[in-house]
C-alpha cells in the first residue's frame, strides 16, 4: 500500500502534476487561447492552450442581472460561464446585434476576470420573435401534424433558414474574434434546430422538396431501384410523398417495419433524422471553420432516457418517438462537435431516487467527446409558482426539501458524473429566481468542494464497469410511433439496472463498429432495444462478444430486423437460442420464474414476475430443447381468443466460450441482474438495491431506504471522505454503513 497523505496535500499535488489553466496561460506572452478536446488518452480532456480545464459551470439566464450568484460561483471555483443571443444574429438588427453579449462579457470579466464562456447561440427563426424574416417566405415555415397547422417557425428543410444561420454563425465568430473578450471564449454552444426544443414532425414544401432529394442521391438518381426497394412499380421520385400521419402509427408485422415490405416508411424516418443530425453538423463546421479550429462547438443532443409524460395512444406526444435524435451516430462521428449536453433525466430525480443521464454519456466519450450533464436540480430554495399542481400534489421534478436534501442530490448526481472520466457539469438555475436557487452559503460550499474533487481526479481516475448496455437510436426507424421504449429503456434502466450495485456503460449498437470500442472490458453484456440490426454489426457482435467468456443478455426482438427482412430466425441466428413467433398482440405479458435450482435464480424472492406494461406485437417465445428455462411468459387475455397464453419466456443456453441468456420481455427486476453479472464474473459492490457509481478513485452510494449498507470492494483500499475532510477506514475491503433514505456516501479511494 502507498504512504498515505493528507488529502489537501493530494489534492495540491494533482493540481501541480495536471497544470490546471489559469490566468497565467493566456497572459504570458499574448497568445491567442486555443480550447480544444484531446482524447489521446482515451479519455477527452478540455484543453486551454494544452492545460487541462475541470469542466464544471453555471448557467444563468440572466448572468449580470443575477451578478451576485454569478460572483459566488466563481468564488466557488467554477469558471466556465455562459453567455446567451437569442436570435443568433440577423443582419437587420444593425449595431444592436451584438450589444448583449459584449456589454454581459465586460461586466462579468470585470467582476470575475478568471471566467471562460461558452456562449449560446440560439439557431431558430421564429414567427412571433421575427415576423419580418416570414415576409414572402410563408412557404418556409414548418407544417405541424396532426392538424397539418402552420408552425411557429422556419422548417429545418428549408434551405433559405440554414443558409442564412449559417452566415449569421461566421458573422458571430467573426463579431468575437475581433473583441476584448474573445481569449476568454471556450467556444459556441447552439440552441434550436435539432438540440434543446428542436423542431419534430414537419410536412411542408421544404420537407417534402428536401425527401426527394435525399431519396436522389440515396439511389443514384435511379428510378428503378426505388421501384424495386418500394414495391411500387408507379413511383417516380418527382411523385414523392411524406407517409401521411397516421402511417407513422401502422406497420406491416406488428410493431416493425419489414425493410422487404416497407422500405418507403423507412427511408422516411431515416431521412427525417438525419436531417437533423447534418444541419447541427453543418452549424457546428461553421464554428469550427470561422474561429480556425479554436473554438469548441457543440449542442443539447442524443435524448434517450427522459420520461415520455404518460400520454399512451397520442402519438403527437410521444417524446422518445418524436425526438428527432434517431441518427445521433452521425452527430458522434462528426468531426466537427466537440461536445454534447443535456439535463439529466427527469424521472426519480428526487431524494432516494437516481440519477440517470438522458445521453448516452460512455458513447460520447467513446468518441472523444465532452459529455456535459445540465444539473438543475430543484433545490430547497425553488419558489413554487401560485397554485400549481406540483406545489400542491407533487415535488417539482424531486425538489429537495432541506438543505442537506439538496447537498445530497448534488453529491448522488456528481458522483454518476465524475465516474465518468471525460464527463462534466454546468449549474443551471430556471426562471426569474433561478439566481435564488443558490443563495445558501452551504450550497455554495459543495461547489467549491465538488470543484476540487474534480482536480484530484482529472485525467488520473478510470472506468471499471465490467457491464456494457447496449441500446439503439436506429432501431426507431423500423418501428411505427409506439411507447415501448418505456419499458425497454425506461423502466429497465429505473427500476432495475441502477440498483444492481455495480457500474456500467451505455452505447449504442452502432458504437460496436467503432475500432476503439473495448470488447475485452466487459464480462457481461445486455441489449436493451437493438431490433434492428444490420448484417456488418452482427457478424462483429458473433466474433467481439458472444465469446471469451462473456454472458450476453437479449431482450425480445433482438436482431428481428436485418437488412433485408423482419424474421424470427434473426434472433435465433444472433442470440444462438431458437425462438418462435406469435403472430399477435399480447397486452400486460408477464415472465414469472418457475426455476429456482439454477445459480442465476438461487436465492431470488419466490414467485418473481416481470414483464411489459403494455401491448406486445409480435410476441416471441423460447423454442429451445437445449435452452435451460427458467421462466414462463403468461397472460390471460381475450385478444385473439387466446384467453390464457403460457409458453418458455426466459433461458439460458451456455455455449464453449460464451453465456446467452434471452428473455421474451423486457424490466428484469435488479435481482435477477445482480445474479446474472454475479455468474458473469462481475464484482457487486453493494446488494441493497441502492445506486452505486465507482471508478478506480471514486465511489458513492445513494440510499433509497433506512438500513446498514454493506460495501464490498475489489481490493484493498483506503478511503477518505472529501466532504468530512477524515479517513474512514484504511487497507479494507469491506465496510459497513447505516444509512438515512436519501443520503449519500461519496468517498475516494486508494488502492
Amino acid at each position: 500500500m502507498k504512504a498515505l497523505i493528507p488529502f489537501y496535500a493530494i489534492l495540491a499535488l494533482c493540481i501541480n502534476t495536471v497544470g490546471f489553466c489559469d490566468d497565467s496561460v493566456l497572459n504570458g506572452g499574448g497568445q491567442e487561447m486555443h480550447a480544444l478536446v484531446n482524447s489521446d488518452s482515451g479519455v477527452p480532456l478540455l484543453m486551454l492552450n494544452d492545460k487541462p480545464l475541470p469542466v464544471i459551470g453555471y448557467r444563468d439566464h440572466q448572468p449580470v442581472a443575477h451578478m451576485e450568484t454569478t460572483a459566488n460561483f466563481a468564488k466557488a471555483g467554477v469558471q466556465i460561464h455562459f453567455l446567451s443571443i437569442n436570435p443568433g444574429g440577423r443582419a437587420y438588427q444593425g449595431d444592436g446585434l451584438y450589444k448583449g453579449i459584449d456589454n454581459d462579457a465586460e461586466r462579468i470579466l470585470k467582476k470575475c476576470p478568471d471566467t471562460y464562456f461558452l456562449i449560446l447561440v440560439s439557431v431558430d427563426i421564429l414567427k412571433a420573435r421575427e415576423p419580418r424574416w416570414f415576409a414572402g417566405k410563408a412557404d418556409q415555415l414548418a407544417i405541424w401534424p396532426p392538424n397539418m397547422r402552420e408552425g411557429d417557425r422556419a422548417s429545418m428543410a428549408s434551405k433559405i433558414w440554414r443558409e442564412e444561420v449559417k452566415g449569421d454563425l461566421r458573422r458571430l465568430v467573426q463579431h468575437v474574434k475581433g473583441m476584448p473578450y474573445a481569449e476568454r471564449v471556450l467556444g459556441f454552444f447552439l440552441s434550436g434546430g435539432s438540440g434543446e426544443w428542436g423542431d419534430y414532425w414537419d410536412y411542408s414544401t421544404p420537407a417534402r422538396q428536401g425527401f426527394i432529394e435525399w431519396l436522389k442521391a440515396e439511389y443514384d438518381d435511379d428510378v428503378q431501384l426505388l421501384r424495386k426497394k418500394w414495391n411500387n412499380a408507379d413511383v417516380t421520385f418527382e411523385r414523392v410523398t411524406i407517409p401521411a400521419w397516421k402511417e407513422l402509427s401502422l406497420a406491416d408485422d406488428g410493431i416493425f417495419y419489414s425493410p422487404n415490405k416497407s422500405r418507403r416508411m423507412i427511408d422516411f424516418l431515416t431521412y427525417h433524422h438525419q436531417l437533423a443530425a447534418d444541419v447541427a453538423i453543418d452549424f457546428c463546421k461553421v464554428i469550427k471553420e470561422e474561429s480556425g479550429n479554436k473554438k469548441l462547438a457543440g449542442l443539447w443532443n442524443g435524448y434517450m432516457f427522459l420520461p415520455e409524460w404518460w400520454q399512451d395512444g397520442d402519438a403527437a406526444g410521444n417524446i422518445i418517438a418524436n425526438r428527432r435524435v434517431k441518427m445521433f451516430s452521425r452527430i458522434l462521428e462528426s468531426p466537427y462537435v466537440d461536445f454534447i449536453t443535456a439535463p439529466y433525466s427527469y424521472q426519480a430525480r428526487h431524494s432516494g431516487g437516481a440519477f440517470v443521464s438522458q445521453i448516452p454519456l460512455d458513447s460520447i466519450i467513446l468518441h472523444g467527446k465532452l459529455a456535459l450533464i445540465e444539473e438543475d436540480t430543484r433545490t430547497y430554495l425553488v419558489t413554487p409558482a401560485p397554485n400549481a399542481a406540483y406545489a400542491t400534489w407533487g415535488d417539482n421534478f424531486g425538489q429537495a426539501a432541506t438543505e442537506k436534501e439538496t447537498i445530497d442530490i448534488w453529491k448522488r448526481n456528481f458522483a454518476g458524473i465524475l465516474t465518468k472520466p471525460g464527463s462534466g457539469l454546468y449549474y443551471f438555475g430556471l426562471g426569474n429566481d433561478g439566481n435564488k436557487w443558490f443563495d445558501s452559503p452551504a450550497l455554495l460550499k459543495a461547489v467549491s468542494s465538488f470543484r476540487e474533487i474534480a482536480g484530484t481526479t482529472l485525467a488520473k481516475d478510470k472506468n471499471v464497469s465490467s457491464i456494457a448496455v447496449i441500446v439503439s437510436y436506429r432501431s426507431f426507424l423500423y418501428q411505427k410511433i409506439n411507447d415501448l421504449s418505456r419499458d425497454f429503456l425506461l423502466n429497465q434502466m429505473y427500476h432495475s439496472l441502477t440498483m444492481i450495485g455495480a457500474p456500467f456503460d451505455i452505447y449504442l449498437d452502432s458504437d460496436l463498429s467503432n475500432k476503439n470500442f473495448p470488447f475485452d472490458k466487459y464480462k457481461m453484456y445486455l441489449f436493451l432495444n437493438s431490433f434492428y440490426l444490420p448484417d456488418a454489426e452482427r457478424k462483429l457482435i458473433r466474433e467481439k462478444i458472444c465469446g471469451n467468456g462473456h454472458t450476453v443478455v437479449w431482450l425480445y426482438g433482438s436482431g428481428y430486423v436485418g437488412d433485408e427482412n423482419a424474421q424470427v430466425d434473426n434472433i435465433s441466428g444472433l442470440t444462438g437460442i431458437k425462438v418462435s413467433k406469435y403472430e399477435g398482440k399480447l397486452t400486460r405479458l408477464n415472465c414469472v420464474i418457475d426455476n429456482y435450482t439454477h445459480e442465476i435464480t438461487k436465492g431470488l424472492p419466490t414467485y418473481m414476475r416481470f414483464g411489459c406494461e403494455r401491448t406486445l406485437e409480435p410476441v416471441f417465445w423460447v423454442d429451445d430443447p437445449e435452452a435451460q428455462i427458467l421462466g414462463e411468459l403468461s397472460c390471460t387475455t381475450n385478444e385473439g381468443a387466446v384467453f390464457t397464453f403460457r409458453k418458455p419466456g426466459l433461458c439460458m443456453k451456455r455455449f464453449k466460450d460464451w453465456t446467452s441468456i434471452w428473455s421474451g420481455v423486457p424490466n428484469l427486476p435488479s435481482p435477477l441482474l445482480r445474479n446474472i453479472a454475479k455468474s458473469a464474473g462481475v464484482h457487486i459492490y453493494s446488494e441493497g438495491d441502492d445506486q452505486v457509481f465507482a471508478s478506480e478513485r471514486v465511489f458513492s452510494i445513494h440510499a433509497g431506504y433506512d438500513g446498514v449498507r454493506k460495501i464490498s470492494f475489489p481490493r484493498k483500499t483506503t478511503i477518505y471522505d472529501p466532504f468530512k475532510k477524515e479517513y474512514v477506514a484504511r487497507n479494507v475491503d469491506k465496510a459497513e454503513k447505516f444509512m438515512k433514505k436519501g443520503d449519500t456516501l461519496f468517498w475516494l479511494l486508494s488502492m
